[in-house]
């Protein structure tokens, strides 16, 4: 799993514009990915993708023998929760309605 988390330091007014920006990037480069694995008789492979938009604790969390930075919340959650659901819905990419009613450009 790779996450990807946008304004977390800075918050910008673009955040939610380019997190499903980079879905979408992120998609078509596997899409042209499979092309060259199908072409070398290998097996496409299939990815979903979550988007949450809202708060979420960011930081060095762990022991003193190791120490991650990462996020955690409800937000995080649910982006996970999107993402496994792709699977079921038959579909590449799925936001919430947070991410949806906050996107400027479509």
């Amino acid at each position: 799993m790779i996450m990807a988390v946008f304004g977390s330091v800075f918050p910008g007014e673009d955040d939610v514009d380019d997190a499903v920006a980079v879905a979408i990037k992120m998609i078509g480069a596997l899409e042209e990915l499979n092309v060259r694995r199908v072409a070398s008789n290998r097996a496409p492979i299939q990815i979903g993708v979550g988007v949450g938009t809202g708060r979420a604790v960011a930081g060095n969390i762990g022991s003193p023998r190791r120490v991650d930075y990462t996020v955690i919340g409800e937000k995080v959650n649910l982006a996970e929760r999107l993402e496994a659901a792709t699977k079921h819905y038959g579909v590449s990419i799925l936001i919430c309605d947070t991410t949806a009613s906050r996107l400027k450009r479509s």
